[in-house]
């Protein structure tokens, strides 16, 4: 794994890798709204660890608001669902802890 030489920004990833990346952060949706420095952050962060994570803007669908508020019992963005299969979701709502669950997990 590396970053590619067109955009070192971006990590490149051999496509096997990739694939099985895509499906690790295909159980992550994070909760934000677009106004937020820290959100937009995160997603930067995603985009250069090529993630597909859900991304759920609060501010224009109450439900995923709703949903968030079930699960934390507040309404702060950023957040983090990690939602696997045969666990109880686990939800990361501080901005360091999530960049690096990020970092560690996918570099």
């Amino acid at each position: 794994m590396g970053t590619s030489p067109l955009n070192p920004q971006y990590v490149k990833r051999p496509p096997e890798k990739q694939r099985q990346v895509n499906q690790e952060s295909a159980h992550l949706a994070l909760y934000f709204y677009e106004s937020c420095d820290t959100c937009i952050r995160i997603i930067r962060l995603i985009e250069r660890l090529c993630l597909r994570v859900e991304l759920r803007n609060i501010r224009n669908v109450s439900a995923f608001r709703d949903h968030l508020l079930h699960g934390t019992g507040r309404q702060d963005v950023p957040c983090l669902i990690i939602q696997e299969q045969g666990k109880e979701p686990r939800w990361l709502c501080d901005a360091e802890e999530i960049i690096a669950y990020l970092e560690q997990r996918f570099t």
